[in-house]
């Protein structure tokens, strides 16, 4: 039960560099990507160094089936010159 907790959480870091569209380039690593659950068990991304814009929107969704993890990232950007 435990391997399923980390290999989401995994999963989650790998999709959110993917979506970000760097992979772990440009000084970004694990340790930067955190991953966390609110009080209603919502799974959600804080990020720990400036590498994505303060203008944005992550959304995150994590599932497991037996030996199988996997983790969807969508990240929206908000602009103000619309």
């Amino acid at each position: 039960m435990r391997a399923r907790y980390f290999a989401k959480r995994f999963a989650a870091k790998e999709a959110f560099v993917k979506a970000q569209g760097t992979g772990f380039s440009q000084g970004i690593i694990m340790k930067d990507i955190e991953i966390y659950s609110d009080v209603r068990g919502k799974p959600y991304i804080a990020v720990r160094k400036d590498f994505i814009s303060k203008d944005y929107k992550i959304h995150l969704s994590l599932s497991d089936d037996g030996d199988y993890a996997t983790a969807f990232v969508i990240i929206c950007v908000y602009s103000s010159h619309r």
